[in-house]
């Protein structure tokens, strides 16, 4: 059924025009426009920092995080968690980022700018699980 599923999906979307599917400059421009607008309060915006701050300085939320980052995100991981935040919000047609969109986010932004440590791959712990160590340690 999977398999149909997207059998179907794939014919949908090849039998529609390929203009349909892009957009202008302009349009792009808009839509970059309307997401720099997205509005992240105070409380959000700390909620980011001490996000990409614990993943550098993980003492200070267990020993066990400690031990499976070598290094943490970089301050651009801050700046991309605030712009993933803003396109989520503006694609639920909301003009505000709430902390459920961060948490959501945090996996895909954050996964790729943390170099886990030796002790992290021997206890087959993986970037998504302790990015959700991270999560469930700091409080939004």
């Amino acid at each position: 059924e999977q398999q149909q599923k997207y059998q179907q999906t794939a014919a949908e979307t090849t039998a529609a025009e390929p203009e349909s599917l892009m957009l202008t400059q302009q349009e792009i421009a808009t839509c970059w426009q309307e997401i720099s607008a997205i509005y992240v309060a105070p409380a959000v915006e700390t909620y980011i920092i001490n996000l990409v701050e614990m993943t550098r300085h993980p003492q200070g939320v267990s020993d066990t995080l400690a031990s499976y980052i070598t290094f943490g995100a970089s301050p651009r991981g801050t700046l991309a968690l605030d712009r993933c935040g803003r396109a989520l919000a503006w694609l639920e047609g909301r003009d505000a980022v709430l902390p459920e969109d961060i948490r959501l986010i945090a996996p895909a932004v954050l996964r790729h700018r943390l170099m886990l440590s030796y002790q992290a791959n021997a206890d087959n712990c993986s970037p998504d699980d302790v990015v959700r160590m991270l999560l469930d340690a700091v409080v939004a």
